[in-house]
């Protein structure tokens, strides 16, 4: 406080709660007898009261210390003699016993607080309020003072307030920080009253085993319980009828009919109405089941154990057979690879244990290294066995690995095994690289590749390959960096890249040199899509690569008498047709397609792409192309120099926007004879040297355009004799004499 003179100022009012059992007041703060005495200075909560000027000269020094603190079991006291503080000080009224209407918890105070009604309990709960070491709980029955409340010390923040009668009570709760106890929550309510009807309960009941005909009982007083100790009534439902159930007061009677599997559902009533039910399995017949989790490699055994839970009297025949998983994530082993897919076995009279075994054949055929299957149990007719739900299927696996893949490919896979069928695939989803560089391999498989789907790079140069299988790429669709140079390849064939990912963008390395057929041509054909080319607009075109772009392609194009929608044509990586464009006019059009870019980047001293050559397209819409309007039949040459001339224009027919014909004209063996074009006319020579044989001949016309037709037929050249000379086809003209 502060003195003025001899009229004294109070700030701070503290007082006991413990020694007035009073917990409220409309001023002050309630504190603990040890939070009051326990200071003996101006410390903690007496920081603040060496203020007092006593002797008024205007300043607070040691003369004007007022207070006595005593010992820590002592309250403090006023030194000052003039100043009584038993008539001048007093403990605060307590605080209206209405209850407060508020929608915010004080500060400081727990928020949350709900009194959840139990029997003859409150369980009160509430937030825990930050810093506070402890929780006091106070509680009346509603209408008291909360002077006349009684209290509880928690840690926690629930309470359960046991022992009360029937009534309505208000419970509050206050927080304790760092000794002192904060401001009272907001009040709730909860009524506690004699308990209503509660429902019973059940225990559980134990599954059973029955042979036919034979019956148990079950108890189902210690099946279920009524917390109120209600005598209950019971009844009983069966799902199937393997069984038979009857209840007779508290006793479950059951008989066992037919061999298989029942389900019987127990239900307790109390006279009130409310119940609990219990379910269990009833299973008539000897147990039966399989074992084990199958996984042979090919040409091995798939060993199952099938075992009786109890022996039988008399033989019993048992079907199995093989299944799919049923999981569309595994490949399903096939046909192929089992002797059998359906099997019986017999249990012998007193035997327990059989087992089934199916041979795993070998078929030659790359495969995923793990085939997933089921084996199933058949439910035996006309027997007193019954199949055990939960134990009659089970998966297993054909563990081929890489067995069957070329052997170089096979060698670098099962490097680290010491079995080629031990890889998985995921072992084979982890590999990045495959490289056989220099193992001599002359041939590969197509499906050498299978389950890499992460390969990125791969490494076949230095072999003796001549021809690469279609779809070889098809499992690495990630592949960066591809390998052939070194080789035997005379050509790629078609779709080689086709299963690239766009996603990767293609290929970011390509070697191909050191080939007999490199450079390899990377040409993309035009090729209309709407119609043939020669009819009226506008027509609709693309670009077609059937190799597949080894990388994405940005095509140009170039339009003469006409007009195009798109200034370039796109084929991404993996792509074997380019997106589509609209080309239009009013006569020919003639289109041009520039020759792919191919990549100038560099692997270290080397381009990252050799053995290719781009080439560009073109192509004529709008105008009739040349046509064959009369074939050639087969003409007959005698050797020794016999010759045959054909007028070409007899042959071909052009169209007026095309113009004028050309022609070229080549010959498929000339070891039997010669061609030569003269303007339109073709002659046929046999050689000199006496060969005999039929020789193919193609002629090519061309018109202004660039459009072509194609003529083919054949001669047959024969040894000179004069009984054939002077002998000519009907169609060609014999040459002069």
């Amino acid at each position: 406080g502060a003195v003025s003179g001899t009229a004294p100022t109070v700030t701070d009012n503290y007082y006991d709660t413990q020694a007035t059992g009073q917990t409220d007041s409309r001023g002050g703060l309630g504190l603990s007898t040890a939070a009051l005495q326990g200071p003996t200075g101006y410390t903690g909560i007496y920081a603040f009261w060496d203020d007092l000027d006593l002797d008024g000269d205007g300043r607070v020094d040691a003369d004007d210390d007022a207070w006595d603190f005593g010992t820590s079991s002592q309250y403090p006291s006023l030194k000052w003699g003039g100043f009584d503080p038993t008539t001048q000080f007093a403990v605060p009224p307590p605080m209206s016993d209405e209850p407060q209407e508020t929608t915010e918890a004080p500060t400081g105070a727990p928020t949350e607080v709900r009194a959840e009604a139990r029997a003859q309990s409150l369980l009160v709960t509430w937030r825990a309020v930050a810093g506070a070491t402890a929780y006091r709980v106070q509680y009346r029955v509603a209408g008291q003072a909360w002077s006349s409340s009684r209290q509880a010390e928690t840690t926690e923040t629930r309470y359960e307030i046991a022992g009360l009668s029937d009534g309505v009570y208000e419970v509050r709760v206050l927080a304790v920080i760092n000794g002192a106890v904060g401001e009272p929550s907001a009040a709730a309510q909860g009524e506690v009253g004699t308990p209503g009807n509660r429902p019973p309960s059940a225990r559980g009941i134990a599954d059973v085993e029955l042979d036919i005909d034979e019956t148990t009982e079950v108890d189902l007083d210690a099946a279920f319980e009524d917390p109120d100790g209600d005598t209950l009534r019971y009844a009983v439902a069966v799902d199937g009828n393997a069984v038979e159930a009857r209840v007779s007061g508290a006793t479950l009677r059951l008989r066992g009919r037919l061999a298989g599997e029942a389900t019987v559902t127990a239900t307790a009533t109390d006279p009130d109405g409310q119940s609990a039910s219990a379910s269990f399995i009833v299973q008539v017949g000897a147990v039966l089941s399989l074992h084990g989790s199958p996984a042979a490699p090919e040409g091995g055994v798939v060993a199952l154990q099938v075992e009786l839970s109890r022996p039988l009297a008399t033989d019993v025949e048992v079907g199995w057979r093989l299944a799919a998983d049923d999981n569309p994530a595994t490949a399903d082993a096939d046909e192929a690879d089992f002797g059998a897919w359906a099997g019986t076995m017999t249990f012998a009279a007193g035997e327990t244990r059989t087992q089934i075994a199916v041979a795993v054949l070998d078929d030659d055929a790359i495969e995923p290294a793990r085939e997933r299957f089921a084996v199933e149990l058949e439910q035996p007719e006309d027997s007193n066995v019954g199949l055990s739900a939960r134990a009659w299927r089970v998966l297993g696996s054909v563990q081929e690995g890489v067995c069957d893949r070329t052997p170089a490919v096979r060698a670098e896979l099962s490097q680290g095994w010491r079995e080629c069928r031990w890889p998985r695939p995921s072992d084979l989803s982890r590999r990045t690289t495959l490289d056989i560089r220099g193992h001599g391999a002359a041939a590969l498989r197509a499906e050498d590749l299978l389950g890499l789907s992460q390969l990125r790079t791969l490494d076949l140069g230095g072999n003796a390959l001549s021809e690469l299988p279609a779809g070889l790429l098809r499992h690495a669709p990630r592949l960066r960096s591809l390998r052939l140079d070194g080789n035997r390849l005379a050509s790629l064939p078609a779709g080689l890249f086709a299963a690239l990912s766009a996603d990767t963008a293609g290929l970011r390395e390509l070697r191909l040199v050191d080939n007999p057929g490199a450079p390899f041509a990377l040409t993309p054909t035009l090729r209309r899509t709407d119609a043939e080319p020669w009819t009226a607009g506008p027509a609709t075109i693309e670009a077609a690569l059937p190799l597949g772009a080894p990388f994405t392609l940005r095509l140009a194009l170039s339009v003469a008498g006409g007009e195009a929608t798109a200034e370039a044509l796109t084929l991404m990586a993996g792509s074997v047709a380019s997106d589509a464009v609209r080309i239009s006019g009013d006569g020919p059009v003639r289109v041009s397609l520039a020759a792919p870019t191919i990549p100038q980047t560099r692997c270290g001293d080397a381009p990252c792409f050799d053995g290719l050559a781009a080439e560009g397209a073109a192509l004529v819409l709008f105008a009739v192309p040349p046509r064959v309007s009369v074939e050639v039949s087969a003409a007959e040459l005698l050797g020794g120099g016999d010759a045959v001339r054909i007028d070409l224009s007899a042959h071909f027919a052009a169209s007026a926007a095309g113009g004028a014909l050309s022609y070229t004209a080549t010959v498929d063996d000339p070891r039997l004879a010669t061609v030569l074009v003269e303007g339109s006319v073709l002659t046929v020579a046999a050689n000199e040297d006496r060969e005999e044989g039929t020789v193919g001949i193609t002629v090519v016309a061309t018109d202004d355009l660039g459009q072509t037709a194609t003529l083919r037929f054949e001669v047959n050249v024969s040894p000179p004799s004069t009984r054939w000379r002077g002998w000519r086809s009907t169609v060609a003209a014999p040459a002069a004499e």
